[in-house]
Parts: structure tokens; sequence; C-alpha cells
């Protein structure tokens, strides 16, 4: 989760969720980041850096959704609060697939709110 290279992060954090564990939402909130200068770092060319953010922002929508699968007791405000900003952001940062992006995080923190309120 503290490793320089953002990739390992990510995977590290992705199965951490698929875990259950906490621990991983600190980095989860840092992919759901439509700011996030680390998601497309390592691409050279515009498309790859477009596809690459895409990636990144929807296996962080994911892996909130599986922490909070496989650990119904989870914190999951943080995670809540990321996904809203996700949602509302214009996500200027992504020239594709924009709305898909927003639609999945608009629908992932429906979800885990309804769940929060259970």
């Amino acid at each position: 989760l503290s490793d320089g290279y953002a990739a390992a992060r990510y995977n590290a954090a992705t199965g951490l969720c698929r875990q259950g564990d906490e621990a991983a939402v600190r980095v989860i909130k840092e992919m759901l980041s439509p700011e996030n200068p680390h998601a497309d770092k390592d691409e050279r060319y515009p498309a790859d850096k477009d596809r690459k953010r895409v990636a990144v922002l929807v296996a962080g929508i994911q892996g909130s959704m599986t922490l909070a699968e496989e650990n119904p007791q989870a914190d999951m405000e943080p995670i809540i609060a990321a996904l809203k900003e996700l949602a509302a952001s214009p996500l200027e940062q992504v020239k594709s697939d924009r709305s898909k992006v927003k639609n999945m995080a608009a629908e992932a923190y429906r979800r885990l709110e309804a769940r929060e309120k259970k």
C-alpha cells in the first residue's frame, strides 16, 4: 500500500478489498480521485493515459463494492464521500467513458449509503 509505484499500490488495495481489509481505504480513495496524478503517470500517449485513468477509477469503484461485501462492518463513509465527489465531478481528465464512470460511482454510493442505513 505504500509502494512508490502506483500500480503496485492499486493492486495491493484491490486485493485487500477482496479480503475485506479496511487497510485498503486510503489507497481506494486515491484511486477514486478524479485529480489523481498517479493514475496515468506511466502512460506515454494520450489515448493510453485516458484508458488507464478510466481503468483505475473503475477498479476503485469495484474495489469499494467488494470491500463492503466482504466486510459488512467496514466504515465506508470515507469511500462514500469519495464516490459522491467522483459522481459529481465533471471528469475533465477523462475523454472516453466519462458517463460510464460517473454512473458507476453514483450507483455505488447509493448502494453503500443504503447498506449503511440498515
